[in-house]
């Protein structure tokens, strides 16, 4: 195919100049040729560390996450060769081949972090002649509560840190109500409960 190829027992360095002669069969030696050793792409391009992206799970990224990080490091780095291939491991460690076959690598400290656990919300005391049940929590966080039955139910925690969702009837002695708070970009609290006492009424005739 009119193809030659030797190999090298180590690579060369930069500016190194390699030269090459060819004899064809009844001929004198052709002059020689030469070429100078380049560096690689990555020898030459550094690439800008990505926006972290917020994951689960730093060890296991699934693969919407895996996609948001290739994203990242492509967005961070407009200029990447035509055929720059990004690949995300499983742990958040990505590399990068240029089309030239040279390889860069980003660690996962640089592209992921933890999604951080929401702060566990309070809950005010219930009784049993109480039509709402409230609390305090973030400003903006979603509250869900979950009563006795099963029943779920959501409401806004409001700028002054306070929240609060309605009972469709007041809820019975020893009841458990439990509540869960979820802040943007967090994963939900555990959860905090209180069981529903009886009123001052209920205990003194």
């Amino acid at each position: 195919n009119g193809k030659w190829e030797v190999a090298l027992d180590a690579p060369l360095a930069k500016d190194a100049v390699v030269k090459a002669t060819q004899k064809e069969v009844g001929k004198k030696t052709s002059d020689e040729v030469p070429t100078t050793v380049v560096p690689t792409t990555a020898d030459t391009f550094t690439p800008n560390n990505p926006v972290k992206t917020v994951v689960d799970n730093t060890a296991q990224l699934t693969p919407a996450e895996k996609t948001a990080v290739e994203t990242a490091v492509k967005t961070a780095n407009p200029t990447f060769p035509t055929g720059t291939t990004v690949t995300v491991a499983n742990n958040g460690d990505v590399t990068i081949t240029y089309p030239d076959e040279s390889v860069d690598t980003i660690p996962e400290s640089d592209t992921v972090v933890k999604r951080a656990t929401s702060a566990t919300p309070t809950v005010n005391p219930v009784d049993t002649d109480d039509t709402k049940v409230t609390g305090t929590g973030v400003a903006g966080a979603t509250i869900e509560v979950t009563l006795p039955d099963g029943t779920k139910k959501t409401t806004t925690v409001g700028q002054d840190g306070k929240w609060e969702v309605s009972l469709d009837a007041p809820l019975a002695k020893d009841a458990v109500v439990k509540a869960t708070q979820t802040e943007v970009d967090k994963k939900p609290s555990g959860d905090v409960s209180t069981t529903v006492v009886p009123t001052t009424a209920d205990l003194v005739t």
